[in-house]
């Protein structure tokens, strides 16, 4: 049975210097732009100074608002919605990673709909501010998807908003922008964008419309993937990867993610590794647990990606990642409750089990 429903609200633009040659498009959103980043990757990236010449040029005025922090806490964003609406922007610019990018989505929610804890895990009752995105690493495909992943202290985890309403209407992508990535950030990042296409392509949500990006978004990957290995990456590299990453936001748009996601919010909250690396490491376990239930569909992936079999995929994988946390029997039962809490527990193909994922996550990082 064929199934191609799909929506996609966020406008596109990519190149080399497509701010500068497509700037004019953020006249339709104001005259005044709040530009959300981190503390350097914008302007190490070049990227800030592009949207400030486009600002410029077009007779913008703009505020730069720099302190999101990584894995962005709920505290953090508020703080910073609280600046921002000191300044009553007409719309947002977010520039930089994943982080950045998910933390403008909800200010932009919570600038129009009241400034507070409760408002982030709410339906909005109103449209959030207009957001325009930049991004600066080539993983989360946050440019093109309804979700915003934050820090939240209280049940001390990872938790996601997820509403239409916050796409971003347009995404600026220039693949130069990642140049200024440290080799960590890179490889991880790209794990990140892996872990989107191989979860979405096997989630319950898929359908045909979404296994064409994640199949030509491993495509992408697999050119790249060898560079990951060395950490040497070339200009037509990274372009392969911040494409890879556009296609698994593309996909995970539609269906979601899966387990993996699940487990490995814990192990960015509690051991403070990095999502993509966190990701990384449960892939290997995680990719035994689907080849079960959708052998084929594994075969194709790990095929695509340009392995011959899926242990060679397994064995890629676990040398880019090496980290082994040694869990307590009472950390891995918290890891599998928090995960079973979860939406992405759902969406997992199969028969589903608190035994099954921590068997996953021993075998992952004991």
């Amino acid at each position: 049975m064929l199934d191609f429903s799909y929506h996609m609200p966020v406008k596109i633009m990519w190149g080399q210097q497509i701010i500068a040659k497509e700037g004019a498009n953020l006249k339709r959103f104001g005259r005044k732009a709040a530009i959300v980043t981190g503390k350097t990757s914008a302007a190490k990236s070049g990227a800030l100074a592009d949207i400030v010449a486009v600002c410029g040029k077009n007779g913008q005025s703009f505020q730069v608002f720099n302190s999101v922090k990584n894995d962005p806490p709920t505290g953090n964003v508020i703080d910073i919605a609280l600046e921002i609406n000191q300044f009553k922007p007409d719309f947002l610019i977010a520039i930089g990673g994943g982080s950045v990018l998910d933390a403008a989505k909800v200010i932009a929610i919570l600038l129009t709909n009241g400034i507070s804890l409760d408002t982030i895990w709410q339906s909005p009752k109103n449209k959030p501010l207009p957001l325009v995105v930049v991004p600066t690493t080539a993983g989360t495909g946050s440019e093109v998807t309804p979700y915003a992943v934050l820090t939240d202290s209280v049940s001390e985890t990872k938790k996601s908003v997820a509403t239409e309403l916050i796409y971003p209407k347009l995404a600026f992508l220039d693949s130069s922008y990642t140049d200024s990535m440290p080799i960590d950030v890179t490889v991880n990042t790209a794990i990140d964008a892996l872990s989107h296409l191989l979860e979405g392509f096997f989630a319950k949500r898929a359908n045909n419309m979404s296994d064409i990006y994640a199949i030509e978004g491993m495509k992408l990957l697999a050119k790249a993937m060898p560079s990951l290995s060395k950490g040497e990456f070339t200009a037509n590299c990274r372009e392969y990867l911040l494409a890879g990453s556009l296609f698994g936001g593309l996909t995970i748009a539609k269906t979601g993610t899966t387990l993996v996601h699940a487990l490995g919010y814990s192990l960015t909250y509690f051991h403070e590794l990095a999502h993509g690396k966190a990701n990384g490491l449960l892939l290997g376990a995680y990719l035994d647990y689907i080849n079960k239930s959708l052998p084929q569909k594994v075969m194709l992936a790990v095929n695509t990606l340009g392995f011959a079999e899926l242990s060679g995929l397994q064995t890629f994988l676990s040398e880019l990642y090496t980290v082994k946390l040694d869990l307590t029997t009472r950390e891995i039962a918290l890891y599998v409750e928090k995960a079973l809490r979860t939406s992405n527990i759902e969406n997992t193909p199969g028969k589903m089990s608190g035994y099954v994922l921590a068997d996953i996550l021993e075998r992952s990082v004991n």
